[in-house]
């Protein structure tokens, strides 16, 4: 059977024409996900990406303008069309022309955790500025759910009062830190569906290692090791300045903590592989490392320390 000449020349823009209602579809979806919007923002620059890399820019961008269009106007938004915007032309379009002309996956990472961190601190700015949010309200909220926590582990109401007070001072000092933790992980989750995607559509990506490979650069442990002296020695400061210096301190230990926690997952994984343990175990301790303060934190030890010691034997990146 002969190929038809029309059907050939109209296959590129069938194929963006489908690109752009996926784009239509995720970006409405998305209003749906509102508390997860992070999560729906790492999925939503799929098909841009897949439209650059099979066609070209010019597609990627039409397919990433349709994605804003429905979010701005339906959520009566233009802060949630632009941030769309920036999303998916930035990890969609870009993504995929900085993947094809051979950029680094560790690189195309760092793209993708900067641009989620980048917009996640700034909404929360912009969120404070414009009085959308409150430090009054952050505090009501961070309290009561505290307190309901705190009376769930039944204890009295006189130590659920107190734990909520304590866990108010601390959760406020520690917004900003936990705000980028978050982002992180979306932009995460980006970068490795992204290039999932483009690995399966057979077009060109970055070639990503095992996880149980994954090791930081040695230089990425100054940012825990500052926030641990900051967080300690505040008390050599005077006023306001030991203020700064426990903000300062905290939140780095929840960014950098966050980041040496996953090194230390993927040390776990490397003597998973080495002594065969099955996946149902794999999993059941992933659970475990996010949700159980202890693990989580003997974990970012394990990470830290694998910096200097090197467990696995990797051969470090230049």
């Amino acid at each position: 059977m002969e190929d038809n000449p029309r059907q050939r020349a109209n296959a590129p823009v069938v194929d963006i024409a489908r690109y752009t209602l996926q784009s239509l579809a995720l970006a409405v979806a998305s209003l749906l996900l509102i508390p997860f919007y992070g999560i729906a923002l790492a999925v939503l620059p799929v098909p841009a990406l897949l439209a650059t890399a099979k066609h070209n820019a010019r597609a990627g961008v039409v397919v990433a303008v349709a994605a804003a269009v429905p979010v701005a106007v339906l959520a009566a938004s233009p802060d949630l069309g632009a941030m769309v915007v920036i999303v998916t032309l930035s990890l969609g379009v870009g993504q995929a022309l900085l993947t094809r002309s051979g950029v680094r996956a560790s690189r195309l990472l760092l793209l993708c955790v900067g641009v989620f961190v980048g917009l996640g601190l700034g909404s929360i700015a912009l969120a404070f500025a414009t009085k959308a949010i409150t430090l009054a309200e952050l505090n009501r909220t961070s309290a009561a759910l505290q307190l309901e926590l705190a009376r769930y582990a039944g204890t009295s109401t006189k130590q659920a009062a107190q734990a909520a007070r304590e866990f108010q001072q601390l959760y406020v000092y520690v917004l900003p830190g936990g705000i980028a933790s978050m982002s992180m992980g979306c932009g995460l989750l980006c970068f490795l569906l992204s290039q999932l995607s483009l690995r399966r559509s057979g077009l060109p990506n970055a070639p990503i290692p095992p996880f149980r490979e994954w090791q930081l650069p040695w230089y990425m442990a100054w940012g825990f090791l500052i926030g641990l002296a900051a967080t300690v020695g505040y008390g050599f400061f005077d006023g306001g300045q030991g203020r700064v210096a426990l903000y300062v301190g905290l939140n780095l230990l929840v960014v950098f903590g966050s980041i040496y926690m996953v090194q230390g997952l993927a040390v776990a994984y490397w003597y998973f592989e080495r002594f065969k343990l099955v996946g149902p175990i794999k999993a059941i301790f992933t659970a475990l490392a996010i949700f159980a303060q202890l693990l989580f934190l003997v974990l970012t030890w394990v990470g830290l320390f694998d910096t200097w010691f090197n467990y696995r034997k990797l051969k470090r990146e230049e």
